[in-house]
């Protein structure tokens, strides 16, 4: 078990996870692409751990974290034009 984590697969196998989940959930929810920028912003978290596990340095744990901040900028517009839409109706 602590060769799985201080390799990284459990990274992967995460992220592996995550993908199933987003092609089960864009079967099944109408509003995929918040679903999917959230599960972006997650995997993104997952990838900073993971270079973080591995000692890639700062600038790939920074670079993750950014990416995981655009994800949720773009999950938080579709949360508000998905209040705006259900407000105006």
């Amino acid at each position: 078990m602590e060769t799985l984590i201080t390799s990284g697969t459990i990274v992967w196998i995460v992220l592996a996870v995550m993908t199933v989940e987003a092609v089960v959930l864009a079967r099944l929810i109408k509003s995929f692409p918040g679903i999917l920028a959230g599960l972006g912003a997650g995997g993104s978290i997952v990838l900073a751990l993971g270079a973080s596990i591995t000692n890639k340095g700062p600038v790939a744990i920074a670079a993750c974290l950014g990416l995981s901040f655009l994800f949720h900028v773009v999950e938080l517009y579709f949360w508000v034009k998905a209040f705006r839409q259900k407000a105006s109706s």
